[in-house]
């Protein structure tokens, strides 16, 4: 193309204003199905991976992006998390982190191992935190990695909260493991 066609192509360009899409069980049966397949056919490709290498990475960046994007609208935006802390307030906003209980990473590499599923990527534990346990949990060297994936609430351990369930249910984090959440949360 030269710079004449460029320029009649693009002066005098609007953007489209595409719209608001409204929330409801379309959108989410709508996210829920492209995360789905956007994950299963990067797993696809990266088993077809030679050697890791740049386009290895980029290949579990998009999946990885795919993932988080699903928490956050799935998760993050519906019911807050899967888990918080028992003293966080319903109406607290401020100063809360949502936390992958298993830290991404983890579930990154179960995934592509074929060690979970996706769909069980898609769900993993989350938890709502105050910044300072957050913070806490950087400063013990648990910030992205954990003991235990199965007894996921071990990384926790050293947090002394209790926690609960988004809706108020009590969370034994001595026994409570990963496939009592994907019983709960797994779908």
């Amino acid at each position: 193309m030269d710079r004449q066609r460029l320029e009649e192509s693009v002066r005098g360009f609007q953007a489209p204003e595409y719209g608001r899409v409204q929330r409801s069980g379309d959108s989410y049966v709508a996210t829920e199905l492209f995360t789905r397949r956007v994950v299963s056919i990067g797993v696809r490709l990266y088993q077809r991976i030679e050697r890791l290498d740049q386009t290895a990475r980029l290949i579990r960046d998009l999946i990885e992006w795919a993932l988080r994007r699903y928490h956050g609208y799935a998760i993050k935006e519906r019911i807050r998390a899967h888990y918080r802390d028992a003293t966080i307030r319903a109406h607290e906003k401020t100063g809360l982190v949502f936390e992958h209980v298993i830290p991404v990473r983890y579930i990154m590499a179960l995934l592509l191992q074929g060690r979970i599923t996706v769909t069980q990527a898609m769900n993993p534990p989350t938890c709502l935190l105050r910044k300072a346990q957050d913070t806490q949990l950087e400063k013990q060297g648990l910030g992205d990695s954990t003991p235990d994936v199965f007894y996921f609430w071990q990384r926790y351990r050293d947090l002394g909260i209790t926690v609960v369930t988004y809706d108020g249910a009590a969370v034994d984090q001595n026994t409570w493991t990963l496939w009592d959440h994907l019983e709960r949360f797994g779908r």
